[in-house]
């Protein structure tokens, strides 16, 4: 990871091991951590323009992420609020099950302090939910996400008995937001697990 540790996750032990196909083990590096509950502001956000590929999760503009994240910043310091990390985008929804039309995205600016939600400003309080989750990271932008997930959630839980513990599935933006359209942002993504009693089912194609 690029950016310090935040302060809502803690690392435990080391990467997984990936023997069985290091390919995908240098393509997307795995930490697990813990995340505590917490706060934030959040911002509802337009949803990825598929351009006709509905097989790729074409991503959320660079624009809208910076103005979303100017927006609560500012309502942040408006209230005196005490930024605990930077924001979080929340995909709220089971990538491998529910419809690409179904996906409903989030920007989260995790805090601490006496939040209030902003109607006229569309800012809402919401909660950041803590737990076990594995953590990677794509240089390949919303454009890799699929292949991400496909590896992570359709192959990887299941080889090693974990399922999601939700249908929620969080962002960061590590680097690239400055950058022009052509360039891809490198994210972070942080997947919330827990110990199945029965071996899902990996994902097929």
């Amino acid at each position: 990871m690029t950016q310090d540790q935040p302060a809502g996750a803690i690392r435990q032990g080391a990467p997984y091991a990936y023997s069985e196909d290091p390919g995908d083990h240098e393509r997307y590096p795995l930490v697990q951590a813990l995340r505590s509950t917490q706060r934030a502001l959040a911002l509802p956000l337009e949803a990825p323009d598929l351009n006709g590929n509905k097989k790729r999760a074409r991503g959320i503009a660079k624009n809208v992420l910076r103005d979303g994240q100017s927006k609560l910043a500012q309502t942040a310091a408006v209230q005196q609020l005490r930024v605990l990390e930077q924001p979080l985008i929340a995909l709220h929804a089971h990538p491998l099950e529910d419809r690409r039309r179904d996906w409903t995205w989030e920007l989260l600016l995790p805090i601490l302090g006496q939040a209030k939600a902003d109607e006229e400003a569309g800012i809402a309080v919401k909660r950041v939910h803590g737990g076990a989750y594995l953590e990677s990271v794509t240089t390949g932008g919303f454009e890799d996400l699929d292949n991400l997930y496909d590896y992570l959630i359709g192959r990887f839980l299941a080889e090693h008995k974990h399922e999601l513990t939700r249908h929620t599935v969080y962002h960061r933006v590590m680097d690239g937001l400055a950058a022009d359209d052509r360039t891809p942002l490198t994210l972070a993504v942080y997947i919330p697990i827990v110990l199945s009693l029965e071996r899902p089912r990996a994902a097929t194609g």
